[in-house]
């Protein structure tokens, strides 16, 4: 009679090991970090999409500690291509902070330089313009021949930020953005002559450039 009762409690205890449950982590929060660029370059439309001909983007910035006074740090954002010459780089400057407390500025200080100035001024290298609060903006283009164009000082440069979103996981912390511009970019150099014993007769300098309108950016800047 013994053996009767003890075969149905063995299969209720396997029947309680087979009810046992794997635990699955909860998927792990990830910034999504999308880029694109479309303008008129010459009244000729341009576009680069992300993953499109090795397109993509990186971020960084430039850090200036400096003692007994606020450090600086500019930010940029450059959307490149792996199979091409070709890139396009945002600068925002200058987020301060106390460089002797901490390594970079805190979150509300990244934030801040974008949300605070929505319209930034156009300043070479994004430097601050002494007297004046606003985050400045420089732009950089690369083109297919390797050769590097930088904002004209002496032409009306524009850009706004209609999206922003401070978003942060953990590989770091990003300032989400779509800008809008309308930009003229510059660039010197010099052709050189030189007669058959490879001696320099002459020399002669040329200025070109070339506008971006209508131009719309979407990137990130990480902090």
């Amino acid at each position: 009679m013994k053996l009767k009762y003890l075969i149905p409690v063995a299969f209720l205890g396997l029947a309680i090991i087979s009810c046992k449950h794997e635990i699955i982590p909860a998927p792990e929060h990830r910034v999504d970090l999308t880029c694109h660029f479309q303008g008129n370059i010459n009244n000729s439309p341009v576009e680069f999409t992300q993953f499109i001909d090795g397109y993509d983007m990186d971020a960084n910035k430039t850090k200036t500690i400096l003692p007994n006074a606020f450090s600086r740090a500019t930010y940029y954002s450059r959307m490149y291509s792996n199979q091409k010459n070709i890139y396009i780089k945002l600068i925002v400057g200058e987020a301060l902070w106390d460089g002797s407390q901490n390594d970079d500025p805190s979150i509300e200080a990244f934030t801040n330089l974008f949300k605070n100035y929505p319209n930034p001024v156009y300043n070479a290298n994004g430097a601050q313009i002494p007297g004046n609060p606003s985050s400045c903006f420089d732009m950089q283009y690369k083109d297919n021949e390797g050769n590097l164009w930088t904002l004209d000082p002496n032409q009306t440069q524009t850009l706004n930020f209609t999206y922003l979103s401070q978003e942060s996981d953990r590989t770091g912390d990003y300032m989400k953005y779509i800008a809008k511009f309308d930009v003229t970019f510059t660039r010197t150099w010099w052709d050189y002559q030189y007669n058959s014993l490879g001696v320099l007769i002459d020399s002669t300098e040329n200025t070109g450039s070339f506008t971006i309108t209508q131009g719309v950016l979407t990137g990130w800047f990480k902090r």
